[in-house]
């Protein structure tokens, strides 16, 4: 079952609930949760594909198995790049998203420059490619490419040398059906993402970036494992709640689970909790995160930083979902 009470019969009202809000599951400002329909005409498998993209890459990949892939859609906009941050810990994949009519943009430059200092690999998407005059479009394509791949190169990519560049003209949802967009681009990522190691011996860690009540049951935090795993039963804290629970049910994609490890995007019920307070907050394993005033760090300053670092600058620490202000002592 999704949820159990020790002693108490099950509510199918609440189960239910449970369920439609997790599949409706928003988050604020940085992210929209996209679900992969359960439906099997819309689970598509990945083929081999002969089409070269931009970069050359012969995509070789044949799955039999299907993929499943959490969306997070960042704004490109500068006045939101604190909470992209604070959210790019579960991110392993860039996607970069370039109007083909539009261009580079000062968006798009933002979005690069954020997506080099995390360090993600990158994946080139050339959208509305339908929205250039057919006698001009092969040309100002490449030429789009051309320039947006020299940028890339200059910059710190993990894969800056030969990133995926794909191109996409689908008008509404229609357009994704027949499934060529999305065969591309998990072609492209599967190579990417299979660089990624995860870490699942290591204490329970994860991000909850949303919290909901269920009457009578207590409160669902949805997030993502980012270390080691966690069992119904199992006891977790959230540290800077100073809140210290037993794990009542765990729910992946409206499929109830006894267990989630990292990399698992994972709703988990936790009883007695009053969730009104609640927005965003790291769940571990008890005693494995201490609260702390001071620290020390290697500091890399990035290349878009100009000034010199000196003892008593001030800067925002983003740790998780939570930003706080540090001063600096050299």
């Amino acid at each position: 079952n999704v949820v159990s009470n020790e002693g108490e019969e099950k509510n199918e009202e609440e189960l239910n609930k449970f369920e439609e809000d997790v599949q409706n599951l928003t988050t604020k400002e940085v992210r929209e949760e996209k679900e992969v329909k359960e439906d099997k005409e819309d689970l598509i498998p990945v083929q081999k594909d002969k089409t070269k993209s931009d970069s050359g890459v012969e995509p070789s990949i044949n799955l039999k198995k299907f993929v499943r892939f959490t969306l997070v859609d960042c704004p490109g906009h500068a006045a939101f790049v604190k909470s992209v941050i604070a959210g790019a810990r579960i991110i392993d994949l860039m996607l970069l998203v370039v109007d083909a009519q539009k261009g580079i943009q000062i968006q798009t430059a933002e979005c690069l420059a954020i997506g080099e200092t995390l360090g993600l690999p990158i994946i080139v998407v050339l959208n509305k490619t339908d929205s250039l005059p057919e006698t001009e479009r092969e040309t100002k394509l490449t030429q789009l490419s051309k320039i947006i791949l020299g940028i890339i190169k200059k910059a710190g990519f993990p894969n800056r040398d030969n990133p995926p560049v794909l191109r996409t003209s689908c008008v509404g949802v229609e357009g994704l059906r027949g499934g060529e967009v999305v065969r591309g681009l998990v072609t492209a990522a599967l190579p990417l993402l299979k660089k990624i190691s995860r870490d699942s011996k290591g204490p329970f860690t994860m991000i909850a970036d949303h919290c909901f009540a269920i009457k009578g049951k207590g409160a669902v935090f949805t997030g993502t494992v980012l270390r080691g795993r966690v069992g119904v039963g199992d006891w977790v804290e959230a540290p800077e709640l100073g809140l210290r629970k037993a794990v009542k049910g765990i729910q992946s994609f409206k499929q109830a689970k006894e267990t989630a490890e990292a990399g698992d995007r994972v709703a988990i019920l936790l009883g007695q909790v009053q969730s009104a307070e609640i927005e965003r907050c790291l769940l571990v394993e008890p005693g494995t995160v201490e609260r702390i005033s001071a620290a020390v760090a290697r500091l890399q300053p990035c290349r878009f930083f100009k000034k010199e670092l000196e003892s008593g600058n001030r800067f925002q620490i983003t740790i998780g979902h939570l930003t706080l202000q540090a001063d600096i002592t050299l």
